[in-house]
């Protein structure tokens, strides 16, 4: 358990702030995200990781990781606000995978097609040396010794036979990403190829994501991979006796019982805005923090705030408001897979040329042959219990010869039982690795 100094009422940024936690003593908080309130996962589970001297310091604003952080961080908050809207129910998606996916495919890319590519990644200057740095951070930090977390991160890139990668993009490849390249027969055995691409993610991710890619066209040239596993358990787990149904609320649908977690417990708490804010700690650095609406319109809401240009900014105000209390948590255990095609999302983010006849990716291949992105699919899986979580992802960025077009406190309860909204986070850097919504819809 984190111990942090506890201190009086604060500002959780402009926003009204209750400070439950005195210097003398802790006050009980209950915290039931109860099914009646979520609509999605009636709250945002918000799994990042974030690096910094200090668990829940602020990151650094300068090197490397921070910027990588930052970039994936605004990324997920504009997909997110996408997904809500388009997504009825349940949202869950891994930014980082996808960032580090179309990050390989924006290596190879030149002119106005990496211009937008860039903005819609909110790229920097040194975006794949800051995004490998990042990866070998985790890959370091969570190799899962001795039981510790797990964060398994995998890219590779697979090209026709016959064609060769330009070799200033290869080695780019190897430094930044750690992309293993292969070669398959596209044209002349697309099922072969797509089989052989799918039993590599199904590795690479402990079996959690099958059948990624669902068909390959034979002109295809060349498929980016990346695949990304998670394991951490809790660093307070939930007692398996104390768990039992409960209604869970969906707005205007009928509640259904769902299977729900209880603890008490000190944890990190805040309140604002009509939210309720608590980080469920892993071990080594790695948090969930979840934010429970306190109405059943409150989600709608919270997907246009984070949507907006402050909405990093947003989270990590959430991040540093928190503070230590004691806390009743009632918490639903759910199992949920999700598929998205990225296509028209990235479209209508503002990267429509790399998927159309005038994109210009000529850094990827030696010959001279017009590529496009044919299709973004990006899978995942996450399961969550009384001792871990467990979560998975994997992303395909698929190139074809660009020939034609597209297709188109006092004592406080925090009841997860409506709609919310949840990441995953390492708790140095900030980034958000994994990113969900959860309604039982």
């Amino acid at each position: 358990m984190d111990r942090v100094a506890l201190s009086g009422g604060g500002a959780l940024g402009s926003a009204p702030f209750r400070e439950h936690a005195c210097f003398r003593e802790v006050s009980v908080l209950n915290f039931f995200c109860r099914p009646e309130r979520f609509g999605g996962l009636c709250a945002l589970l918000i799994v990042s990781v974030l690096f910094a001297s200090s668990a829940w310091a602020s990151v650094p604003g300068e090197g490397p990781r921070a910027a990588a952080a930052r970039s994936v961080n605004a990324f997920a908050l504009d997909v997110y606000r996408q997904l809500a809207l388009a997504e009825k129910g349940d949202v869950f998606f891994s930014p980082y995978s996808i960032v580090s996916a179309l990050g390989m495919s924006y290596a190879g890319a030149r002119g106005e097609t990496a211009a937008e590519m860039g903005r819609v990644l909110h790229a920097g200057e040194g975006f794949h040396a800051s995004l490998g740095a990042l990866v070998r951070e985790f890959d370091k930090s969570f190799a899962g010794v001795e039981g510790g977390p797990l964060l398994a991160t995998a890219n590779r890139v697979w090209v026709q036979k016959g064609s060769d990668l330009r070799p200033e993009y290869a080695d780019l490849l190897s430094r930044d990403y750690g992309g293993e390249t292969a070669r398959l027969d596209f044209e002349g055995d697309s099922k072969g190829a797509r089989d052989a691409i799918n039993a590599w993610v199904e590795e690479r991710t402990r079996k959690r994501i099958r059948n990624l890619i669902q068909g390959l066209d034979p002109s295809t040239k060349l498929v980016l991979t990346n695949a990304v596993y998670f394991r951490a358990d809790w660093a307070n787990p939930f007692d398996e006796g104390g768990t039992k149904p409960l209604p869970f609320h969906r707005g205007s649908e009928d509640p259904i019982d769902v299977p729900t977690m209880y603890q008490r417990e000190h944890l990190l708490y805040a309140e604002a805005d009509g939210l309720q804010l608590l980080r469920l700690p892993y071990s080594d650095d790695l948090s969930m923090l979840v934010v429970l609406p306190r109405d059943a319109e409150g989600m709608e809401r919270l997907a246009g705030r984070l949507g907006e240009e402050s909405g990093p900014e947003l989270v990590e105000q959430w991040r540093k408001g928190l503070r230590l209390h004691d806390v009743e948590v009632w918490l639903p255990k759910f199992r949920l897979e999700k598929r998205y095609s990225l296509n028209e999302l990235l479209v209508s983010l503002g990267m429509g040329r790399a998927f159309g006849p005038d994109a210009d990716f000529s850094g990827m291949l030696s010959e001279d042959v017009p590529l496009r992105i044919d299709q973004v699919v990006h899978q995942t899986f996450i399961e969550l219990d009384e001792r871990k979580t467990e979560a998975a992802a994997a992303t395909a960025v698929v190139m074809l010869r660009a020939t034609m077009l597209p297709e188109k406190l006092s004592r406080v309860a925090f009841r997860a039982d409506r709609p919310f909204l949840y990441f995953i986070l390492d708790d140095r850097t900030g980034t958000i690795l994994f990113m969900g919504r959860q309604t039982f819809r």
